[in-house]
This record gives structure tokens, sequence and C-alpha cells, in this order.
């Protein structure tokens, strides 16, 4: 019940902002909130490893996480639906038996958020264009609205953080390395 009410919820979040990006008004429509401690970061990066366990046990993904104390100001939910996307990105698209790993870390004045997997990574020259709304690289097995990666972008710029994907240097997948002010 809780993990169907969590994507019900994370669902009518992307539809906001797939609308509101559509008349440009989301950033009027979103209420600032304080969402700070390293607790409750650590508490919604576990809930979200949590949702997606029977999952990665059904297709043997192993999961890892890493965090540490980083304060970030901005739309609780907003920032929630971010860092499902991109697990639930990295678990879809990794093999049986791969790995994912999502680390939230502080650098200077950034909390950033990693998440890297083995999957078979975007190609470099595919990598601006995920970000448009329903966009899917063709050939990827892979069920989806092509709308996650969108929803990140929207929710990391309004954040007034930035997005680069490259290559897991550890696995070879994708590495979606996120960057926000932190407090």
């Amino acid at each position: 019940d809780a993990v169907l009410h969590r994507l019900h919820h994370t669902r009518g979040i992307g539809l906001e902002l797939v609308q509101a990006g559509a008349h440009g008004a989301f950033g009027s429509r979103v209420l600032e909130r304080m969402a700070q401690g390293a607790g409750r970061h650590r508490a919604l990066a576990e809930q979200h490893l949590a949702d997606y366990a029977a999952l990665t046990a059904s297709r043997g993904v192993h999961m890892a996480l890493q965090v540490v104390s980083v304060s970030v100001r901005g739309d609780e939910a907003a920032l929630d639906a971010m860092m499902r996307n991109l697990i639930d990105n990295a678990v879809r698209y990794s093999p049986r038996d791969g790995q994912v790993r999502v680390q939230l870390s502080r650098e200077g004045g950034d909390a950033v958020l990693t998440v890297e997997d083995s999957g078979p990574g975007i190609p470099a020259e595919a990598r601006t264009r995920v970000f448009e709304r329903f966009h899917r690289e063709l050939g990827s097995g892979v069920e989806g609205s092509g709308l996650g990666l969108s929803i990140v972008k929207q929710v990391v710029e309004m954040h007034a953080g930035s997005i680069v994907l490259d290559d897991s240097p550890q696995w070879g997948g994708l590495r979606a390395t996120v960057r926000l002010p932190a407090l």
C-alpha cells in the first residue's frame, strides 16, 4: 500500500511538472519548504531503496547507499520525485546481477546526489536529448514514458542546480550527478 501510494504521488508530481512546464508556471506554484538534515535525507533515500527491494531482489540487482550530512532548501515532494526517477531508471536499466549505487555527499557549497548503475548507459550523443519530454532511446527494451529525466531536469533547474550524465567509472553504466546548493 505504501509503495502504491508513493508511486501515485510521484506520478501526480510528474504530471504537474509536465503541465506546469508547458505553461512556464511551475516555479510560481511551488511552496518553498526546508528539507533539512542528513537524517531526513537518509530516511528518504532508504525509503526509496526499500520501495525497490522486491524489484531488485527479483532481478538480482545489488544496491548500495552512502549518505553524509547535507541540507538543501527546496520543495520536498519535487526533490523526492527527482530522487525516485533517478533510482527507478538505475534499477530498471541494470541487468540481472547488476549494481546500483546511490550516494549523497557534500562538496564545497553543494549537495551532490550521485546515482550510478551497471546498465547499458546512454550514448554521449544522446545525453542532452534524454532530458526532452517523451524522449525514449530506441532499442532499450525497457518500458517507460520518456518523462523521468525530463522531470529530473526540471526539478534540478527549479532548485538552481545542475545535472551531468556520464559513464560510471566503476561499472561502465550511467552515472547521473546532481548538484544543488547546500545550506
